[in-house]
């Protein structure tokens, strides 16, 4: 099967970076897996994942490590590890809505693969694997378990130890860096994952960065700003989807809860002030945010997509392109150019 998967360039510059600062040639990087550091400067470009599986079949080989992504997974290289999903996890208030965003928006890190966070009993479950065969590594496991351990251990504590780690894969020859690192592991299991205690979750985010909120109401001032001093249903309502768009939970419900009415007065509300719909004024708040986001550099692409609410970069630039004829890299090229 020659299925088309897409990971972020930016994590593929990473990794590449991670080993040539370990010594490693940066020629004979690129050699291998065929693409220059050059060519992934654009944060926001989506590459084929079969550059990123290239490099984690030759980095042990080329380092002489087999359990060179292990060691990769502990070195800590701030928002590089993760990009926007990492930025997403960082502005929750608690580590379950942490785990939650990530798991919801790991689309924009690569559509290659699977992330759940399950509750069951006393414990909770981390799940991550790639579903499609042909891109799976067990460097890929490797990698994403030890930095999922290294980000426990930052939100817990360094000495935090989950209760079991399971992979589905035999023990490789090098099962003593494994019991060194996740301790208590579990092979030829049903699925890869990390077990740990779910009371853990309620802790608050000690990384919890409120600069989400601060952007979309710094913008949202900008755009919907009228010169009455009585806000109208409509004015309110846009403040509270702005609120709520990068969590996903944007409906007529929510908005009259919070306008403290019943979604019938809300659609009357709106239809007799405005002539809108609810869902007319979604599309349209999410559309001017949009063009505002897009038509400013200091945003990525990826950011833009989760601050909006879609889970998928290619959802947003579909919805971009119905909304304004051009694609966002398009709009933002010719706006520099005006």
């Amino acid at each position: 099967m020659n299925t088309k998967k897409l990971i972020c360039a930016a994590a593929l510059k990473n990794e590449m970076s991670l080993l040539i600062s370990r010594g490693i040639s940066k020629s004979a990087i690129e050699d291998i897996v065929g693409v220059s550091l050059d060519q992934l400067n654009d944060p926001d470009e989506m590459i084929s994942m079969q550059y990123y599986v290239a490099l984690e079949k030759a980095a042990p080989i080329l380092t002489k490590n087999p359990s060179i992504f292990i060691e990769l997974g502990a070195e800590k290289t701030g928002s590089s590890q993760t990009g926007i999903v990492g930025h997403v996890a960082a502005s929750c208030e608690t580590i379950w809505e942490a785990f939650q965003q990530a798991v919801r928006f790991s689309n924009l890190l690569s559509d290659a693969i699977r992330m759940e966070l399950r509750e069951e009993g006393d414990m909770a479950v981390f799940v991550y694997t790639r579903d499609a065969p042909e891109f799976f590594t067990i460097q890929s496991i490797e990698l994403a378990f030890s930095r999922a351990l290294t980000l426990m251990k930052d939100l817990w504590g360094n000495e935090f130890l989950p209760n079991e780690v399971h992979f589905q894969y035999s023990a490789p020859d090098y099962v003593e860096v494994y019991r060194k690192v996740f301790k208590h592991c579990l092979f030829n299991q049903s699925e890869n994952c990390i077990l740990f205690p779910r009371e853990l979750l309620k802790q608050k985010n000690p990384f919890h960065q409120p600069y989400v909120n601060k952007i979309i109401f710094e913008h949202a001032e900008k755009l919907f700003k009228k010169q009455s001093t009585t806000e109208s249903i409509e004015q309110q309502a846009r403040v509270i989807i702005l609120k709520h768009l990068p969590k996903g939970l944007v409906n007529a419900e929510l908005i009259a809860s919070e306008l403290h009415m019943s979604r019938q007065t809300l659609f009357r509300k709106l239809k007799s002030e405005s002539g809108f719909s609810f869902q007319e004024l979604l599309k349209t708040t999410r559309k001017e945010l949009a063009k505002e986001f897009v038509a400013n550099k200091s945003f990525m692409l990826t950011e833009i997509a989760y601050l909006l609410g879609f889970s998928e970069t290619s959802a947003f630039h579909r919805a971009f392109k119905s909304w304004y004829n051009h694609s966002p890299g398009e709009f933002r090229r010719q706006f520099s150019k005006a």
